[in-house]
């Protein structure tokens, strides 16, 4: 019986052991960015309470991103709240070329901020600024070009940013889309000639019958 616990605490231990290197690992291939640290304050008759509110941007430069807000009395906890849900919302973000760029132009209005983003060739690198240029980077985005249009907060630009991220449709379901919409006003074209043409003949054959 003594022997049987011995085995399974060595079993749970080196489980454990697993599971700590494991984070470890995803740690050191995951980039996390603190970009805003607030301090919230509130009176109490004990005297007064702080809590802290960490914006966190998690990515593994290789495509995925995310972003997490954590909240929490302490910094430390606010930190690690805020990367736990970044992680849990990461998302995939669609990259062409060897210059590792979006595929298209996009534009995108959240609240009071507007973020424009552009794809740029080799070597041009991130050219975008604050919120921006910490989503790309960790997403891997090596040439970029964005543009802060509206707010400075930093909240409603890095939100603006990942709803315009996960709005970027891939190269060939691009090319699709733009082919249906061509084909599609070709057709209201031609149905518009026709009924033109139609109503053409009828009113021909009314003025020869009077």
């Amino acid at each position: 019986m003594a022997l049987d616990q011995l085995i399974l605490k060595f079993n749970m231990a080196k489980q454990e052991s697993r599971n700590n290197s494991k984070e470890q690992r995803d740690d050191r291939e995951q980039l996390e960015k603190l970009v805003e640290l607030k301090r919230t304050s509130k009176k109490t008759k004990g005297g007064n309470r702080f809590n802290f509110t960490a914006l966190m941007v998690v990515g593994d430069q290789n495509g995925n991103v995310g972003i997490g807000i954590g909240k929490a009395k302490d910094v430390v906890a606010a930190i690690k709240k805020g990367v736990r849900q970044a992680r849990k919302q990461m998302f995939e973000v669609p990259r062409v070329g060897e210059a590792n760029t979006i595929p298209h132009d996009i534009r995108v209005k959240h609240k009071g901020a507007e973020i424009l983003l552009k794809p740029a060739p080799a070597g041009t690198g991130v050219k975008a600024g604050g919120a921006v240029r910490v989503v790309a980077e960790a997403a891997g985005l090596n040439n970029i070009v964005g543009k802060i249009i509206g707010s400075d907060k930093k909240k409603s630009n890095i939100q603006a940013t990942v709803i315009e991220l996960k709005k970027i449709k891939r190269s060939g379901q691009r090319k699709v889309e733009l082919r249906n919409k061509k084909s599609k006003t070709s057709k209201s074209a031609k149905q518009k000639t026709e009924s033109k043409a139609t109503k053409g003949t009828k009113k021909t054959s009314k003025s020869k019958k009077k």
